[in-house]
């Protein structure tokens, strides 16, 4: 009897497994050679994309006037787009923000480009892409390629007054890829690097005078920020006063 349930046992293995290798597809060298070319043209890139934030989200003011129009607010988003996704293939799509797993294919696609939106632009953001063959080849489901993308943070300092005479400054950039910076650092960084600049042929009174009023309108702004942190205001300020002040006597020797 036992004998007998080993040979049902075999039997069944065996069956399982030549439907297991039959039911396999695997492609032709010519036809792997062709995927993976088209799997290298693949491209992932991203935009800055603006629209009107949704009142659902952001309540509007009371205009009062019902013939009074109000503009709604501006925000901004990126795109992300994954180019010559064929009916060869599909993507999925992974990143480390919220750990969502999305997959796509060519009938999510408009002319071959596969696109949606990112709006959670207060940190920076990786991306992983796969790309995985389709049930319209003779090997779906095999892993073509893998295509990362790194999506930047917005800036929070970017619109600053201080950031007016330097935009091509790191910390005054719209987009940037590093972690957050305290705001008295920011001031410390941008004070420095606006005093180096001024050797760029401005009158020294007029952009010393011009400085130091954008820093007390950048404390005003922040004064609540401040307030907590008033020993290290008074080292950032201080050295600001001593930089200006030893500027103007050196002018009047």
């Amino acid at each position: 009897m036992q004998r007998f349930l080993k040979v049902i046992f075999a039997f069944l293995i065996s069956v399982i497994f030549v439907s297991n290798v039959g039911a396999a597809s695997v492609c032709s060298t010519s036809e792997q050679a062709e995927l993976r070319t088209a799997a290298g043209n693949i491209r992932a890139m991203n935009q800055e994309m603006e629209e009107d934030l949704d009142p659902s989200i952001y309540g509007f003011p009371d205009a009062g006037d019902e013939t009074t129009e109000i503009d709604p607010p501006k925000v901004n988003y990126f795109d992300i787009s994954v180019s010559n996704i064929t009916d060869k293939f599909y993507i999925e799509v992974t990143n480390d923000y919220d750990k969502e797993r999305v997959r796509y294919n060519n009938s999510n696609s408009t002319d071959d480009i596969i696109t949606f939106p990112w709006r959670n632009l207060e940190q920076v953001t990786n991306f992983t892409i796969k790309v995985y063959t389709s049930e319209n080849t003779g090997c779906p489901n095999e892993l073509m390629r893998t295509i990362t993308l790194k999506l930047p943070r917005f800036n929070e300092y970017y619109d600053y007054a201080l950031c007016t005479d330097a935009p091509e400054f790191n910390l005054c950039q719209k987009y940037v890829t590093f972690d957050y910076v305290e705001q008295i650092n920011f001031l410390e960084q941008i004070t420095e690097y606006l005093t180096n600049k001024r050797n760029q042929g401005i009158n020294a009174n007029e952009y010393d005078n011009s400085l130091w009023k954008r820093i007390m309108d950048f404390i005003a702004d922040n004064k609540y920020y401040f307030i907590g942190g008033g020993a290290a205001l008074v080292i950032v300020a201080g050295v600001a006063v001593v930089v200006i002040v030893k500027r103007k006597r050196s002018l009047d020797l």
